[in-house]
């Protein structure tokens, strides 16, 4: 069995874009609710937003099969939510190495959807655990994966209309409620797993 605890490490491996256009790594500094990125639900392709994780060079290798894959956001507020219809949906970006989040590679533009999607409800301030195990299983079968980085886009789905999530940027708080990734396969190296508040990186073993 092989533990893969991974964690953003830098402002660039998060944020959103408005309207399927413009990229920022977060909403901006000193609001209430601190910094953070959003996805937002409206009734109108040019008001909406899209966020993106990306976990760099997770070392997990290819083709192992995967017990369980979460991941982990922290959510600082909620607008709107309807428990049932207000849901968030999850897809990876199907390559072998997710390209770092910016311009040319956003949820609009750069990405190749995974066909393994995952969707969670029941959305509320505080952390949301949300099962990628199928998509991150798609990515590391790739024939050309070999460790490298992986994305989730973050979207919607359901018949709400109208809702949005913030969700705690690097920036906010770089141990506590920073986007999480956490993998445990089958059969693979191994490593040492070094614990940073509830949150953990795993160093490849000697």
């Amino acid at each position: 069995m092989a533990t893969y605890n991974l964690a953003i490490t830098s402002d660039a491996d998060d944020g959103h874009e408005n309207g399927g256009t413009t990229w920022l790594d977060k909403v901006a500094e000193g609001y209430a609710d601190g910094e953070f990125f959003s996805v937002l639900q409206t009734d109108n392709a040019a008001t909406d937003r899209l966020g993106a994780v990306r976990f760099a060079s997770t070392g997990i290798g290819q083709g192992e099969t995967v017990t369980s894959a979460t991941l982990t956001l922290t959510l600082t507020s909620v607008t709107s939510i309807d428990a049932t219809n207000s849901v968030l949906l999850v897809t990876g970006d199907d390559v072998d190495d997710s390209a770092a989040l910016g311009a040319s590679h956003r949820p609009s533009s750069g990405w190749t959807d995974t066909t393994a999607t995952a969707t969670a409800n029941n959305l509320a301030v505080g952390e949301v655990e949300v099962d990628v195990t199928t998509i991150v299983q798609e990515i590391i079968d790739r024939p050309g994966f070999a460790g490298g980085a992986i994305s989730f886009k973050l979207g919607f789905s359901g018949s709400d209309t109208y809702w949005d999530i913030n969700i705690a940027d690097y920036d906010a708080d770089t141990l506590s409620t920073v986007a999480q990734l956490d993998v445990i396969t089958e059969e693979g190296g191994g490593g040492i797993v070094v614990k940073a508040m509830h949150h953990y990186k795993t160093l490849n073993a000697a």
